[in-house]
């Protein structure tokens, strides 16, 4: 999942009706090339004809609409229409043939008060009715503190040329300066517009102001500039975007990219081919193509800045699903608008009422409201449906909605809240919408009354107070919306004054005999406070490490903090607190309330240890806490130490512990919570404990690492070790380790002082001997022997005598304890004169095999003091593998196919298969059949289907396969798999210029 790279804007009362649902950014088009004549506009499906206006919808008119005004927003028509827009129904005063279902059209003079706008859509020479409901052009309100003050988009870059800009009023035009100079200007008829520019400079200072019927001396109000953004040099070299698998749909003509560069140009390309461009408006967009995909498309997309280009992105074949729109009840008697969600950019909506065409629409990026065509008016009893289509791809039919007559109370929405919250797959849903405190211009209400008289909404705090009153505005005939901006009467600064915890909206209707219903939802911190990343922020992986010798490999655990059962537990602990420091405090005592302390691996899922277990290690602990620290808007993330086991300085593998991103003394640092080894404490910075806490500091820790926010999905749970290193003189870490780009060694990042392996200050062993350890595995195998030799010399004059142990260890890496099993144990003497050597020479027995998984090592202790820890390497008799078949979306079921092979000459028994799958998979029959014997050379293939029931991020197939008699194979496949209706919650298209 990517979030917005331009969250802190503002949106209007009627942003959400407009297409934001549980997101921050609208998506936005400028154009001026867009298709609408009759052969190249919209392609009208031959089952859903239009024959007459009554098919065809009339579009809706963004509101409000100020004085002055040179632009309107218009939505709900279908994507390539012509679309007219007109003053008092006669004077014609703009026109557009958008690529999309939403569009800026230009006015052709400044807007007057009074002046009534509507628009119609024309379709194959059918043209629809004006909006019904016009949208009259206001005066500018008086405003004594002034406007507000505009917000830049943070992330700008050399030589691009778009600057986003959000917190505007509608209707103004915005200006954007570089190092004081106007470089260029847009009008606005939103909140957030993005703005063609000269080609930006780096380093050079970006701000903008608004502006109010600019050059008029009597009504002209201009407002403050907004904080600067300081321009990035371009990225060399340019980084190659994603695309989105889901977008690419046969039929659909727009492919939504990720992963792009403000300003940048964006090409994409089939087969080879450019079928759209235009300039990236945020990390995010949609790219309008021309022709459509087709069955035999090949996509790739790349993007540049000053002459530098990306490479071009691995080509993809179209796999994508058009799910089923969904119709939103009640829908009254009477009714001219239907409230539809769920649909795709860039379909086209199809409305039905007892399977009559009613309306014809175009798809929006949240809530879409589609007019009645002809003046239609539902009557009570018919059922209205609706389905979505590109080209000839078609959805489901959507669900039913009966229309009623009336309705006994009000039907209450809190809309807005963050689309981060949403369950997906067998997670449960948080009974509300969440919101990061302070973001956007606060939540919506939308209220259904199917009458018009005292519809009254307030808003209750975590007390159950009155804070608030809200204005109400019907948008039609018994359908209102309306916001709380954040403020109560206790005037709070926006937004640290704001406490989190769950709030509720209540609402009453006067038309409805006065009954009240009251709504639930919650408010939490915003990751923006303290310039969370946004993988540490709303983001469902930890990121943390299991230990090998001298190496460690990045493994994952699925957080699930939109879950309804972690979410609880943090929103619970963090009621009320006003300072994510504290709320933190509350929310590590309340998981270490949850489980006693343990060594052992248990799982890499939350919801597992939640539901299974009773204890947890501390991978466990980290994970669970970063995950109830990110549900309520606190970035966290895992991080772990590499103990010193191998030199004997340690007795665990590894600590794994949690840092969070929060003020500390007015500055966002990143500070430490360990639950349960040092429970109930404020956090820690990361020198204080480095220095003072006994399981960070360098006498028993070899390393501290953690992934930093570009951890690779494809490597971080692959099996493979991810950071290896060897040994200086003093037998501590080399200072140079070998790691992976995306992890951080942290060890001088704030916790140990600079140069800390160079061996100044590290003394000899002061038990007077030196040991040095060997083992022959020339002729080894499993039942085998294996040679070893222990070399001890005495570094004294006086004769030394004593004991020690030659142990065989099986060790999981993803468990602290350490060993997890010893298998061979044999204790040696010695007695050695003064600066004497002696070698001691044994054998140990190997076992048969060893569990899927586990590593092998050689220890050997003198006098309790560990000399060597010697991994065994054993060369296993059989292999695995692992194919997956199908495309890996919601909703469908693929094939796994796996196949196991004796790779020896010994006839391998009882062979044992364990295949595991992450929650975003479920197995049809988890009933794996066992292999008697395998025969030497023998493949045995086994498939299983598994549906697909939720995106991930990142997750990996697991299967391990265990013999009695040669060894193990543990196969890992990493995958990813993207929502099928959207992978970016808050998207734009590209300007095309």
């Amino acid at each position: 999942m990517i979030n917005s790279q331009f969250q802190k804007i503002k949106l209007s009362l009627f942003g959400y009706l407009l297409g934001v649902m549980m997101i921050v950014v609208l998506p936005v088009l400028l154009t001026g090339c867009g298709n609408g004549d009759e052969e190249t506009g919209p392609k009208i499906h031959k089952e859903f004809p239009i024959k007459d206006p009554k098919n065809l919808s009339p579009p809706m008119v963004k509101s409000p609409i100020h004085e002055c005004a040179e632009a309107v927003h218009i939505y709900s028509f279908i994507p390539h229409a012509k679309v007219e827009v007109y003053a008092n129904q006669t004077e014609k005063i703009g026109e557009a043939t958008p690529d999309l279902a939403f569009v800026d059209i230009q006015t052709s003079r400044p807007l007057k008060v009074g002046d009534k706008i509507t628009a119609t859509q024309t379709v194959n020479n059918i043209v629809s009715d004006h909006t019904i409901i016009p949208v009259v052009v206001k005066k500018w309100p008086d405003m004594p503190d002034g406007f507000n003050k505009p917000d830049v988009g943070d992330d700008l870059y050399e030589c691009g040329v778009i600057v986003p800009v959000g917190n505007l009023v509608p209707s103004v035009k915005v200006h954007i300066l570089e190092d004081n100079i106007d470089i260029g200007k847009a009008d606005a008829p939103e909140e957030w517009k993005a703005v063609w520019t000269q080609p930006l400079h780096a380093n050079r200072k970006v701000t903008a102001y608004q502006v109010a019927c600019e050059g008029d001396p009597q009504t002209e109000m201009r407002s403050p500039e907004a904080d600067p953004v300081t321009v990035k040099p371009a990225p060399n070299p340019m980084p190659m975007p994603n695309i989105s698998s889901a977008s690419l749909i046969v039929g659909n003509d727009a492919v939504t990219l990720s992963g792009l560069k403000v300003g940048a140009y964006v090409e994409v390309r089939d087969q080879g081919v450019k079928v759209g461009a235009g300039w990236a408006t945020g990390s995010g967009n949609w790219v309008p193509i021309d022709p459509p995909i087709s069955s035999n498309s090949s996509i790739t997309a790349i993007q540049e800045l000053c002459g530098n280009s990306s490479p071009e992105t691995p080509p993809e074949k179209p796999t994508g699903m058009l799910e089923a729109p969904e119709v939103i009840a009640p829908i009254c008697n009477g009714a001219q608008h239907v409230v539809v969600r769920k649909t795709t950019i860039n379909a086209t909506v199809v409305l039905f009422a007892d399977g009559d065409i009613v309306g014809y629409s175009g798809a929006v990026n949240g809530d879409l409201i589609i007019t009645l065509g002809g003046g239609r008016k539902l009557q009570t009893g018919e059922k209205v449906t609706a389905i979505q289509y590109m080209g000839q791809t078609l959805s489901p039919v959507s669900n039913s909605v009966t229309v009623v007559g009336q309705i006994e109370k009000p039907v209450v929405e809190v809309l807005g809240g963050h689309w981060f919250f949403n369950a997906e797959g067998n997670e449960q849903q948080i009974n509300g919408s969440v919101f990061p405190r302070g973001r956007g211009d606060g939540p919506i209400i939308a209220i259904t009354t199917c009458c018009s008289s005292g519809v009254k909404a307030s808003v209750q705090d975590i007390n159950g107070n009155d804070i608030a009153e809200i204005t109400l505005a019907e948008i039609f005939p018994g359908y209102f919306t309306g916001q709380w901006p954040w403020t109560s009467t206790a005037s709070w600064t926006i937004p640290g004054d704001i406490p989190v915890g769950q709030y509720s909206v209540t609402i009453s209707a006067q038309c409805l005999n006065n009954q009240t219903v009251k709504e639930p939802f919650y408010i939490i911190f915003d990751p923006d406070e303290v310039n969370g990343p946004g993988r540490f922020s709303f983001n469902e992986i930890g990121v943390w490490f299991g230990a090998g010798s001298n190496a460690d490999k990045g493994l994952l655990y699925h957080l699930h903090p939109d879950d309804k059962r972690i979410f609880d537990i943090a929103i619970k602990a963090a009621n009320g607190h006003t300072k994510q420091i504290e709320a933190a405090k509350k929310i590590a005592s309340a998981e270490e309330a949850l489980f006693s302390y343990s060594l052992n691996y248990h799982t890499n899922d939350t919801l597992v240890l939640l539901n299974s277990y009773n204890s947890a290690q501390c991978a466990d602990d980290a994970n669970f806490l970063t995950g109830l620290l990110r549900a309520v808007g606190i970035p966290a993330h895992p991080a772990t130490a590499d103990a010193d086991i191998e030199t004997g300085n340690a007795n665990w593998n590894f600590d794994t512990w949690t840092e969070l991103l929060v003020f500390n003394n007015a500055n966002p640092e990143w500070m430490i919570l360990h639950p349960h080894e040092y429970p109930g404490v404020t956090p820690r910075t990361r020198i204080d404990f480095g220095t003072n806490a006994g399981v960070a500091m360098e006498s028993t820790q070899d390393l501290i690492i953690m992934a930093n926010e570009n951890w690779d999905w494809n490597e971080a749970n692959d099996n493979s070790y991810d950071v290896t290193y060897k040994r200086n003189s003093c037998k501590k870490p080399e200072q140079n380790i070998n790691k992976k780009n995306w992890i951080y060694e942290l060890c001088e990042g704030g916790y140990w002082t600079t140069n800390h392996w160079n061996c100044e200050g590290v003394g000899s062993s002061s038990s007077g001997l030196s040991a040095e350890s060997e083992i022959d595995i020339s002729d080894a195998g499993w039942g085998r022997r294996i040679g070893h030799r222990l070399t001890l010399t005495n570094l004294h004059p006086a004769k030394v005598f004593g004991s020690g142990t030659v142990e065989l260890l099986f060790d999981l890496p993803e468990s602290k304890l350490f060993p997890d099993k010893v298998i061979y144990t044999q204790k040696i003497g010695y007695e050695l004169d003064g600066k004497a050597t002696n070698t001691i020479s044994n054998e140990i027995p190997l076992p048969r095999s060893r569990p899927a998984g586990y590593d092998m090592y050689l220890r050997t202790t003198v006098e309790d003091s560990v000399v060597a820890l010697t991994p065994v390497k054993l060369e296993d008799y059989l292999t695995s593998a692992i194919k997956i078949e199908g495309i890996m979306q919601p909703g469908k079921t693929v094939t796994l196919i796996f196949k196991v092979t004796n790779t020896s000459k010994v006839i391998l028994e009882d062979v044992r298969l364990d295949l595991r799958v992450p929650f975003a998979l479920m197995l049809r029959d988890k009933e794996i059949p066992g292999i008697e014997k395998l025969q030497p050379d023998e493949t045995k293939e086994f498939s299983f289907d598994v549906k697909v029931v939720a995106p991930i991020e990142a997750g990996s197939i697991i299967l391990d396969v265990e013999s009695a008699n040669g060894g193990a194979s543990r196969t890992m496949v990493p995958f990813i798999i993207e929502d099928s209706i959207m992978t970016m919650p808050a998207k734009r298209a590209v300007i095309k210029k």
